[in-house]
């Protein structure tokens, strides 16, 4: 606090409507420049899925196509992305030991398992690909009904 006597400084702020009408000019002129680029991503992201089906098309031909488009989606994850496998895996740790259908995995992908449904949209057959691959690592089993649940250890008991 300034006591009587001392100098205190003050700042001013000069604001007039050429200011204002400058800053809407510029956020207008950034707003079209993100809107073309948002079309234009839009069309890169409909090329893309055209040439992913393609792809998905061929993988009948050549399953090895399966472990690139693996490598791809990983690519394509953030840092704080969940793999698909982990996410089923904590589903099914969640469920203690129920067995889970594949639509009640599906379900609950965003929820407990943190995966975003859109990834999962975009190559719908990577969830059976992902269980298949859990079953076939024995880290999960599936019951004569298609059920799914944590693979029991030595123990006898389900993590």
């Amino acid at each position: 606090m300034a006591s009587l006597g001392e100098k205190t400084e003050v700042n001013q702020v000069f604001l007039s409507t050429a200011h204002i009408s400058q800053w809407k000019a510029e956020r207008e002129a950034l707003a079209e420049q993100v809107r073309a680029t948002e079309a234009k991503a839009a069309t890169l992201r409909d090329d893309l899925a055209k040439i992913d089906a393609r792809l998905h098309a061929a993988q009948q031909f050549v399953p090895e196509l399966q472990d690139w488009f693996d490598v791809e989606e990983e690519k394509q994850m953030g840092p704080e992305a969940v793999a698909l496998t982990d996410a089923i895996k904590k589903i099914l740790v969640a469920h203690q030991g129920r067995p889970v259908p594949r639509d009640g995995i599906k379900a609950n992908l965003p929820g407990i398992g943190g995966y975003p449904l859109a990834r999962l949209n975009a190559n719908p057959n990577y969830l059976y690909t992902a269980i298949n691959r859990l079953v076939k690592r024995d880290e999960i089993e599936e019951s004569p009904s298609g059920h799914f649940r944590m693979k029991k250890p030595a123990g006898g008991t389900t993590p």
